[in-house]
């Protein structure tokens, strides 16, 4: 039975290819992820593929395809969330179930000096538990600044609209 304080570890493997450049703000290549994993009473079976591609003038283009499927007996303790950096126009974790299927995609557009601007849009949905929640999604823009050009990571302020209105979120590094 799921109880509070439930700890859920499991055993499996990934299969990863990453051929991205940067740390914090990825320019160009890709990433692509399999993982699967059993927990006991339930298996995941993940797909993670994520692309970037450097445009002219430091504009970079980027987009995110994701799905984790979750089998068996899942606790909710162990539910996929679906919000805050998933969905930057939600909550963290805003939604949450056995399951996961999230498309995100981002532009990035250089200002001045360490300052960047951003537009992104985001499509996702949990799924496999009772019916009611339909797909979420949310659309925004941001400012970025790179906090140490060497390792170009970022410091991100987005702000998004989505079903439930807008909202402000702080970050660090590049949402996915």
């Amino acid at each position: 039975d799921d109880e509070p304080g439930d700890f859920v570890q499991g055993l499996g493997g990934v299969l990863r290819h990453d051929t991205r450049t940067g740390l914090g703000t990825f320019k160009r290549g890709h990433l692509l992820e399999t993982r699967v994993v059993h927990f006991g009473r339930f298996t995941e079976l993940a797909l993670d593929g994520r692309g970037y591609i450097a445009g002219w003038s430091g504009i970079t283009f980027s987009g995110r395809l994701a799905l984790i499927h979750r089998m068996g007996f899942v606790p909710e303790s162990a539910y996929v969330e679906l919000g805050g950096e998933t969905l930057r126009g939600s909550a963290e974790a805003r939604y949450r179930d056995e399951s996961l299927a999230v498309a995100q995609v981002h532009l990035g557009l250089p200002i001045w000096g360490r300052l960047r601007a951003s537009a992104f849009a985001e499509l996702g949905q949990v799924y496999g538990g009772p019916p009611g929640v339909g797909p979420a999604w949310s659309v925004g823009v941001g400012v970025n600044l790179i906090l140490i050009p060497e390792s170009e990571r970022l410091l991100r302020l987005d702000v998004a609209v989505g079903p439930d209105g807008p909202r402000v979120s702080f970050g660090v590094g590049h949402p996915f």
